[in-house]
Formats: structure tokens, C-alpha cells, sequence
């Protein structure tokens, strides 16, 4: 009797421990969760709205962004980079060649951050992100504001920024928005872009300028 219910004990400790680990109780599984998350989602219409009415509120000042700072308050200075470099990743239109683009985009914000040594300051400087934050039709203010594609999302986070020259703060998105953007965008298309390894096979999607001092 004694023997059957020391087996008994143990066999009920085994069945406990195995279900925890498979509701994500081990160390190992909520770890591989972490990493594979997605951020932070907002997408409540009415947040969206508050945001977009802020934005327009302010189009002409430095609060233009301030809907976005509010409801992204919680993210670290990482995910604010990834969220940048995701959604204009997306904007450039070039799924193909989105490996190639994630670590060059974040370079490019990289190296801003290193001028300024302030993340959000660069993430949310006014118009320099147009195309991730502002509201227009082909912007990726919604991908920026809420992150789903899994795949990309890891890819950005493992990105390691290319190693760019580092007076190259600015890059032009020829995929991004129909040609009558491309035209309100002024002289960027005529401006003589920086070459370097790797960059020719992308000129169809992007271009690297400097721009000296960035402020």
C-alpha cells in the first residue's frame, strides 16, 4: 500500500510539472515567447483618431507627434527603433528586398541617434519620418503604430546596422508613394546620392544622402 502511493505522488508530480511547461510554465518556453512577440498593438479607432487629430492639430509645430510619444509611452528606446525601421521598410515597397533594407534603414536612424543621443528625438522629429508617421495614403502610420507581420518584425529586431558612413542621416523611398508625391517631395531625386557596397542593386527602392550638420 505504502508503494502504490509513494508511485502515486510521484506520477501526479511528473503529470504537473510536464503541463506547466506546456502552458509556457518553463523557463525555456517563456523566453522563445519574449523573443517572438510582437510589441505593443494600437489599434483602438478611437486612440488612432485622438492621434492622427493631434497630429493635425500641431502639422506646423513641434507637438505635431505628440499623440504618438503618449501612446507609445511604454516602449524602450529598442522598440521605438525597430517600430521606425519596420514600418519604413514597408514604405519603400520592395518586399524583395527587405533583408537588405532593414539594416540599412536602421543605420541611417543610427547614426541620427548618435548626432542628437536622443532616440525619441530622432524617431519623432518632425517630417523626417513622413512616410511612417504622417497622414497620407501610402504612409505606414498603422504598421508603425501596430506591428503584425511576425516574420518582419523578427528580422528587424536581428538586423545589425549596416556600417554606413556616418555623415549618412537621409535615404529617399523611390517605391514609397505615387508620382505625385514623388514630386511634392522636391529636390531629393536630383540630389547625387552616396554609393557604396551593395547600394546599386537598391537604387530602384532607395537612396543614401548626407546631409552635413544634422540637427
Amino acid at each position: 500500500m505504502k508503494i502504490f502511493f509513494v508511485c502515486l505522488v510521484i506520477s501526479l508530480v511528473g503529470i504537473s510539472t510536464h503541463a506547466n511547461e506546456t502552458a509556457g510554465g518553463g523557463a525555456g518556453t517563456k523566453q522563445l515567447k519574449s523573443e517572438s512577440a510582437l510589441p505593443k498593438c494600437v489599434d483602438n479607432p478611437e486612440e488612432v483618431q485622438n492621434i492622427l487629430d493631434i497630429e493635425k492639430q500641431n502639422s506646423k509645430n513641434e507637438f505635431k507627434y505628440k499623440g504618438f510619444r503618449t501612446s507609445l509611452a511604454t516602449d524602450t528606446d529598442e522598440d521605438l527603433v525597430n517600430r521606425i525601421v519596420y514600418s519604413e521598410a514597408l514604405a519603400a515597397n520592395c518586399p524583395e528586398h527587405n533583408d537588405k533594407l532593414l539594416p540599412l534603414i536602421k543605420a541611417v536612424v543610427t547614426n541620427r541617434i548618435h548626432v542628437k543621443k536622443d532616440t525619441r528625438a530622432v524617431v519623432f522629429q518632425v517630417d523626417q519620418f513622413a512616410s511612417s508617421l504622417n497622414n497620407y495614403t501610402p504612409s505606414r502610420y498603422r504598421d508603425f503604430l501596430c506591428p503584425k507581420n511576425t516574420s518582419l518584425w523578427r528580422k528587424t529586431q536581428s538586423a545589425q546596422a549596416f556600417d554606413l558612413p556616418p555623415d549618412i542621416f537621409n535615404y529617399y523611398l523611390y517605391q514609397h508613394a505615387p508620382e505625385k508625391f514623388k514630386l511634392a517631395s522636391g529636390s531629393w531625386p536630383t540630389k547625387t546620392p552616396i554609393e557604396f557596397t551593395g547600394s546599386k542593386e537598391l537604387e530602384n527602392c532607395i537612396k543614401f544622402f548626407n546631409k552635413l550638420p544634422y540637427h
